[in-house]
Order: C-alpha cells, then sequence, then structure tokens
C-alpha cells in the first residue's frame, strides 16, 4: 500500500502542470534516450537505467529539446556523403551544437558513473 501511495504522488508531482517546464523535453523522448542508452550498454537492467536516466536528466539542464534534437540530427548525419551531407558538416551551427553535444554528453558520463556503450571499448 505505501509504495502505491508513492507511486501516486510521483506521478502527480510529475505530471501537474504547475511542475513543468516550458522546454522541458517530452516524456517520450525521455524514455526512448533511456532505452537506448540502456542497450547501447548491453541490456536493460536497474543499474543501466539509473544512469540513463541521470544522464538524460543533466542533458535536459544544458538542452532545450529543440536544440538536443537538432546536435543529434548533426551528430547522426554528419557522415552522409556527397552534397547531401554538406547541409549536416558544414554549417558552424552544426559543428558548435555537435561540440556542445560531445561534451554535455561526456560530463553526463562521468556525472552518472555509466559505463562505456557496448563496442566502445
Amino acid at each position: 500500500m505505501k509504495y502505491l501511495v508513492a507511486l501516486l504522488i510521483v506521478i502527480l508531482v510529475c505530471f501537474n502542470p504547475v511542475y513543468a517546464d516550458e522546454d522541458d523535453f517530452p516524456t517520450l523522448a525521455r524514455v526512448e534516450y533511456v532505452i537506448a542508452c540502456m542497450n547501447a550498454r548491453g541490456r536493460e537492467n536497474y543499474d543501466n537505467m539509473y544512469g540513463c536516466v541521470c544522464a538524460i536528466d543533466y542533458i535536459r539542464s544544458k538542452f532545450t529539446h529543440d536544440e538536443y534534437n537538432e546536435a543529434e540530427t548533426y551528430r547522426q548525419l554528419r557522415s552522409t556523403p556527397g552534397e547531401r551531407g554538406s547541409v549536416f558538416r558544414d554549417p558552424e551551427q552544426a559543428d558548435q551544437l555537435r561540440e556542445k553535444l560531445e561534451m554535455v554528453n561526456s560530463a553526463a558520463e562521468k556525472r552518472c558513473f555509466l559505463k562505456a556503450a557496448a563496442g566502445n571499448n
């Protein structure tokens, strides 16, 4: 019963519009990040979940949702070959956002004690 009451309180606090930030990441974006983060580290387990939730909270403190999406897009599509890829490689803003994303991700990994992603060993 205590757990049910605690869960209800958490739900009410998290979904109460008074506590929502204008630039807050949507819940779906946070969940997708955490799932991808856990899977990149081998599997979904409590240790990975805790670290990944910590990381997305840190990232949210440094980026707006739109800015983070833009930085991720530049990062992911940077290696697109030819002229099509120049849209993601060449703008000065692309370099700035990628650098900021790398710094924030690195700080989040250290701050949240995240294990290296699988394949990055």
